[in-house]
């Protein structure tokens, strides 16, 4: 979900700006560097594991090796939940499923208790071509490079083509996310992943090594990163995916879990819910990316989010998050940003965010993307130095000492960015 992925010139100096402070720096970071300073010397952390929800982190890369987890039976650093590829996309399921029926209706008049599922339907085919056609042009382009290295990409993105985004193609889904991630590989997955740039950029915000001296800081000082990959160059993020995503790294420990995507459609969300509701009952922390639309979620759907199905409540331990840029000016709610008075929690810096890439490279990106692992990376540095807080009280603590700013009061629940500072001072009290 990252945005533009654009550099910022003016903040080249500061890298870091997300950890600064708007008194000491005029940034409005979330004052992670001053927390550190006045609040946190002398006192004794506790490891704290994250999962993060993504397509893959660069697990040798210098500013974060020291943080993979390794799970200490088989030492893998997590998971991969794509595998091989069976089974349609969500999307194609969508668009597929009462495809006959609908396209039927579009010659007569819709009746109104077709209305909703018609529009989606009308909504989605049109995305589904789309994302057909940039699958064709992906292998026409590959063809051009003619290197025996692409030969297998190109295989598996024509299988893609014939399976994933095949509205005739009916097996079953049958991957089950058994393919571990090995200690030793760079990125040792079945599924291509050219280079898993989103997930390892999120990772550093959340935990990249503090005070090396290499690449930059991240937020929280004693984090353990459990890689769980749904998501690569040429597969979706599909429903059931994020479900066992999410049931594994509950199992495995996670006390926080980093969800930098979303889409605008669901297949599956029972399961999904169901996951969730596992999370809710293990004292987990979901903190998902509201997304890069300039959206009101609080009119237009968005997924996945903590409003359960089946009408039985709202996931009370999640937190949705915008992107802030770092003036404390009419500019402070990033123009991407989806926002929503009801729907999105909090705001968090997500413009030019400098963090780690693979091979040991950093760079700067913009998106809600990059805003979602501050508000985990805050969160997991609450519950180091504070581990009897439930995933409640932690979401709670965040949500009571945000910087408050009239241009995010009809933006976000909270109307404020998060603060660190603020976090930990009333963290103490509890």
């Amino acid at each position: 979900m990252i945005a533009t992925g654009i550099s910022m010139p003016v903040l080249a100096q500061t890298s870091n700006w997300q950890n600064k402070d708007l008194q000491q720096d005029g940034l409005l970071g979330i004052s992670t560097e001053k927390a550190y300073q006045d609040l946190l010397k002398g006192k004794k952390a506790k490891t704290v594991i994250v999962g993060i929800v993504d397509s893959g982190v660069d697990t040798l890369q210098e500013d974060l090796k020291q943080v993979i987890w390794n799970d200490p039976k088989t030492g893998h650093h997590g998971r991969n939940f794509i595998g091989p590829e069976t089974g349609r996309e969500d999307i194609t399921n969508l668009v597929s499923d009462k495809k006959m029926f609908y396209d039927s209706l579009a010659y007569t008049h819709v009746p109104e208790q077709y209305q909703k599922g018609y529009q989606v339907y009308r909504k989605l085919a049109p995305q589904l071509e789309s994302k057909i056609n940039e699958m064709q042009s992906f292998i026409e382009k590959l063809e051009q490079l003619n290197t025996p290295a692409v030969s297998s990409l190109i295989k598996l993105a024509q299988f893609h083509l014939e399976h994933g985004l095949n509205i005739n193609n009916n097996e079953a889904d049958t991957a089950k996310g058994n393919a571990d991630v090995s200690p030793d590989q760079l990125d040792p997955l079945p599924h291509p992943n050219l280079t898993p740039i989103h997930g390892t950029h999120v990772a550093g915000i959340i935990g990249a090594v503090r005070g090396n001296g290499i690449g930059m800081d991240g937020i929280a000082d004693h984090v353990q990163i459990i890689m769980l990959k749904t998501n690569g160059n040429i597969r979706e993020l599909r429903d059931k995916s994020l479900a066992l995503a999410i049931r594994f790294a509950v199992d495995h420990g996670a006390r926080i879990i980093n969800m930098s995507f979303g889409k605008p459609y669901t297949w599956d969300k029972k399961d999904v819910d169901d996951a969730v509701k596992y999370a809710m009952k293990k004292d987990v922390l979901l903190i998902h990316a509201a997304g890069n639309y300039g959206q009101n979620l609080d009119s237009e759907a968005h997924y996945p989010n903590p409003v359960y199905a089946d009408n039985s409540g709202t996931a009370s331990a999640w937190i949705e998050v915008g992107a802030s840029g770092p003036k404390d000016d009419q500019s402070l709610a990033a123009d991407f940003s989806n926002y929503g008075k009801t729907t999105v929690d909090v705001f968090a810096p997500g413009v030019a965010i400098y963090s780690t890439l693979p091979s040991n490279k950093y760079a700067f990106e913009d998106g809600t993307s990059m805003a979602a692992p501050v508000v985990a990376g805050l969160a997991a540095l609450i519950r180091e130095y504070y581990p009897n807080l439930t995933a409640i009280q932690v979401k709670d603590i965040i949500m009571k000492t945000v910087v408050k700013r009239d241009v995010l009061k009809e933006k976000c629940v909270s109307g404020g960015v998060i603060n660190a500072y603020n976090a930990l001072k009333l963290a103490a009290t509890y």
